[in-house]
């Protein structure tokens, strides 16, 4: 029997992510039309917006381990933890991804694919394709099946994959229920590698456009989003709202980052 190879463990830093309030006891005894406790209102909204937060972290988070600075508290200057978002693990730019490795190394070509793009839809175009079938060749099986881009992006990636070429991008669904509709938008891509499903995501960064298999990634929860009554402070009452997770690439190579898609 042949020897095994060593195994390679891939690792992510979870990340503590939270805000908190104050409503004072005046607040609380003002009866606002529609809301009963003023406390419990700020607490909703605030988990809504740690919420979001954690979506732009997912995304865009750069990984780092804690440094202790000049002591616990607002005015400590070391560095808190911070998990790697999707993006930073499929930059292979970026440290060659060894930040995310516990055991060995990555082999050559099993790391994502970043390729720079200009604005103009040929190279837009032959870039996808090629990001694409990368990853396919790097082991991606599956084929890279989602697309997210924000707003520049998402127009770029439309412009460049007008169904006839030389025409304008206003186009009819013509011999179909919506002919007298006008389409602006491509939402999917066939290739030759597979499907890409473009979709519209504020969380991503402007003028770029992240490719992924959703099948390999995952959002680990280490802590639930919780509230948290603080010590109380004067005639007030303290609370926060807290979480704890990171997110997982089980295969960086199945991802590609496609840049230089600005308006």
């Amino acid at each position: 029997a042949g020897t095994t190879a060593t195994r390679v463990v891939m690792k992510n830093r979870t990340h503590i992510w939270g805000k908190a309030i104050g409503v004072t006891h005046t607040q609380q005894a003002v009866r606002l039309h529609g809301i009963q406790s003023e406390f419990d209102y700020q607490m909703y909204k605030l988990a809504r917006e740690v919420v979001r937060d954690f979506e732009l972290l997912f995304h865009n988070s750069v990984i780092a381990a804690y440094t202790s600075g000049t002591g616990a508290g607002p005015n400590d200057t070391g560095t808190s933890r911070q998990m790697g978002g999707l993006r930073d693990i499929i930059d292979d730019t970026h440290n060659a991804n060894t930040d995310y490795i516990s055991e060995g190394t990555l082999a050559t070509g099993a790391s994502g694919y970043v390729v720079a793009s200009t604005t103009a839809a040929t190279d837009i175009a032959a870039d996808i394709i090629d990001a694409h079938g990368v990853c396919w060749s790097r082991g991606g099986v599956n084929g890279v099946h989602m697309v997210l881009a924000n707003r520049q992006a998402k127009v770029k990636l439309s412009e460049a994959f007008t169904p006839i070429a030389g025409n304008s991008i206003f186009r009819r669904q013509a011999g179909t229920m919506d002919e007298r509709s006008i389409s602006l938008s491509v939402d999917r891509i066939e290739t030759e590698f597979g499907q890409l499903d473009v979709v519209l995501d504020q969380s991503v960064r402007l003028g770029e456009a992240i490719g992924f298999d959703p099948d390999y990634f995952e959002l680990n929860f280490l802590r639930e989003y919780e509230q948290i009554e603080l010590g109380k402070q004067g005639p007030s009452k303290q609370g926060m709202v807290e979480g704890e997770a990171t997110c997982t690439l089980l295969a960086p190579n199945t991802g590609f980052v496609v840049t230089g898609l600005a308006a």
